[in-house]
């Protein structure tokens, strides 16, 4: 019993070690991650995946790149869709996402890109949106405690099977 609850200790540690490490490691390479919120760009990128992002200078953009770009100006919510047309006279992007019918109703002004997509990950942004909020901090720690009671419990188990 006591090796099983030192195996759920480390499977517990392992997975929030892996869901953290795949949701942060490419910030060191400094990208910056955003969640995908909505399926307009599926398939490439569906609801609940994170894209990560690289800030770029707006000149290198060509149509067809994948950009980070806000809602409107000085919204905190982002956008994820591909360039569809580059007008370097106006320095504006035309954008639409891969799954939408239409091309974005507004333009995105060069000053307003936040970033090039360069990858995405599949679902892990349910975890990340989770970890973002109160609650998923809460659970963190309770995760974290659970693996270091099972470990306690595993010591206090050989150590009691020890003195049989």
């Amino acid at each position: 019993m006591a090796k099983l609850f030192n195996i759920l200790g480390y499977i517990i540690i392992g997975v929030l070690i892996l869901v953290f490490g795949i949701m942060n490691a490419p910030r060191l390479a400094g990208y910056t991650p955003y969640l995908v919120l909505s399926g307009s760009m599926e398939p490439v990128y569906s609801e609940g995946s994170i894209v990560y992002a690289k800030p770029t200078d707006p000149t290198t953009i060509k149509s067809d790149d994948v950009i980070v770009f806000p809602y409107s100006s000085g919204s905190d919510k982002m956008v994820v869709h591909r360039v569809i047309e580059v007008d370097s006279g106006t320095q504006e992007f035309t954008t639409k996402g891969d799954a939408n019918a239409n091309a974005d109703s507004f333009a995105v002004e060069f000053a307003n890109l936040k970033g090039k997509v360069d990858f995405g990950i599949p679902l892990i942004g349910f975890a990340y949106e989770l970890y973002m909020t109160t609650v998923g901090k809460v659970l963190i720690v309770a995760l974290l405690a659970a693996a270091c009671a099972l470990w306690a419990v595993a010591g206090q188990l050989r150590k009691h099977s020890n003195k049989e």
